[in-house]
């Protein structure tokens, strides 16, 4: 059992048995972490309340957003799509994605510094600017040491450094909100905490930079940035649909309006890391894949997605029928009106986690360009729609109009990759369908007879793993004969 374990987790085999050992380490990396992370969020926005915590929340918006359009622009995906591709050229690929990555990264901070303060146009906001530029930056370059990591596919690497980090944010945050609970403390922790961790990533990376250290090419430059406009103009677009509610909201409201959103916003990033686990970790598979063996590569993207939607759809059940107790044991009862929001988000999660994993097998097949149209329709959608129903419903507002245009732009792009690919979904994921509305059901039942939440809880999750193992659901017996081979 040992040794199967550690072949397993630490060999690369064959390549069912990688992607399961890259999506284990990025399960252990992102669901460790996130719920690490939870625990300061749920502290910082209870001893900041509504209006201290949308303040830290409406500063990070507004950073995520810039970062989004002056630093990443791909860099980080095409360092993973040609390395993998062409491991002879690795070092040279490394030197010249960090050089222009680091470029960015500087350019990311300036903005945030001198142009950002007139953007924001809530005052509370800007002393923050210039440490969450800082901030910013340091987890830019740990996000590149993550590329390098994955283009060789040593995601326990990166799980490690991860797991560090986030207990390094807990740690001296909770420390500072202690002796001094401002949302500039808290930004602070975090930027202490992101130095602490993108060191490890340096040091733990060394041999990457000696070796990459004189393989810069100025001939990668265009080539590279050609491969990035694309993705960069996709990711601009993406930009608008995720951050224009809280940017909205804070110009249109008060800002306990970003605060009461932003906390309903936080499950749903946490549950977020499944399908960037499922991404992330098959993205080499798909580069190498997409160029000589389409056959496979479509039943990999099929499987992908199955596994995708396995999580996606009992998460927006649930979501559905126990927002409001979740949000009462989170937050406690000064949220309240977060639990509403937090139902229109969770119906988000069916449409966006197949849409992670497809964008890579997208990108895989260089045909970014093709999908600028529906991410463009998607982002008037949601500034339109934000401009009609934020006035009227605040935080309720933002979140339909977010939902709307996902499942408009996001919609678009899955049955136009359904039909490049010609992917039969519907027989992958059936048995999943029926499972979830089993699990709802037998929510329903119990919060009718006052059953406790965590009580409802487990029973839900028994209930949908049952029904699987019952429906004989294959993936369940896919990984099992991985395990046996492994």
């Amino acid at each position: 059992m040992y040794q199967k374990a550690t072949r397993l987790l630490f060999s690369q085999q064959n390549l069912p048995q990688t992607i399961l050992k890259n999506t284990l380490w990025l399960t252990i990396s992102q669901v460790v972490s996130r719920l690490i992370r939870a625990i300061i969020v749920i502290y910082s926005a209870r001893v900041l309340g509504a209006e201290g915590y949308g303040v830290f929340s409406y500063g990070l918006a507004v950073a995520g957003l810039l970062s989004v359009f002056f630093s990443d622009i791909g860099i980080n995906r095409i360092l993973i799509k040609e390395a993998s591709r062409q491991p002879e050229s690795r070092a040279q690929y490394i030197a010249t994605t960090f050089g222009i990555k680091l470029t960015l990264l500087s350019f990311l901070w300036a903005m945030l510094v001198w142009a950002a303060p007139y953007f924001s146009k809530i005052a509370e906001v800007d002393p923050l600017l210039p440490i969450i530029g800082c901030l910013f930056f340091l987890d830019g370059l740990r996000d590149f040491g993550y590329a390098i990591i994955r283009s060789v596919e040593r995601m326990e690497i990166e799980a490690g450094i991860n797991i560090f980090t986030n207990i390094a944010t807990v740690l001296i945050s909770w420390f500072m909100l202690t002796y001094l609970p401002t949302p500039h403390a808290l930004a602070i922790a975090y930027t202490v905490a992101s130095l602490l961790g993108t060191t490890l990533t340096i040091v733990t990376l060394r041999r990457f930079w000696a070796e990459a250290i004189s393989q810069f090419r100025y001939r990668l430059i265009r080539p590279l940035l050609s491969d990035a406009w694309p993705f960069a103009i996709s990711n601009w677009l993406w930009a608008i649909i995720m951050y224009t509610d809280v940017i909205m909201l804070g110009w249109l409201t008060h800002i306990s309006e970003v605060g009461l959103y932003s906390a309903a916003q936080r499950p749903i990033q946490l549950l977020a890391a499944l399908p960037v686990i499922v991404a992330g970790s098959t993205l080499p598979a798909f580069a190498k894949l997409a160029q000589h063996e389409q056959t496979k590569f479509k039943t990999v993207l099929e499987q992908s997605i199955a596994i995708a939607m396995l999580f996606a759809l009992p998460l927006a059940g649930g979501g559905l029928t126990m927002s409001r107790s979740l949000i009462s044991v989170l937050y406690g009862n000064s949220y309240s009106d977060t639990a509403v929001v937090l139902q229109v988000l969770a119906t988000s999660l069916i449409i966006t986690f197949p849409t992670l994993v497809i964008y890579h097998a997208i990108f895989a097949n260089d045909l970014q360009r093709k999908f600028i149209w529906p991410m463009g329709f998607g982002a008037i959608a949601n500034v339109l729609l934000n401009a009609l129903l934020i006035p009227r419903w605040g935080a309720l507002g933002a979140a339909i109009a977010t939902v709307i245009s996902q499942f408009a732009a996001y919609g678009w792009i899955c049955v136009a990759v359904r039909r490049q690919f010609k992917l039969t979904m519907f027989p992958l994921i059936y048995r999943m369908i029926i499972a979830t509305g089993l699990m709802v059901g037998t929510i329903l039942i119990g919060q009718r007879l006052g059953i406790s939440f965590y009580l409802v809880l487990i029973i839900a999750m028994a209930t949908y793993l049952g029904s699987l193992l019952l429906l004989k659901e294959p993936l369940i017996g896919r990984l099992r004969l991985i395990w046996l081979k492994t």
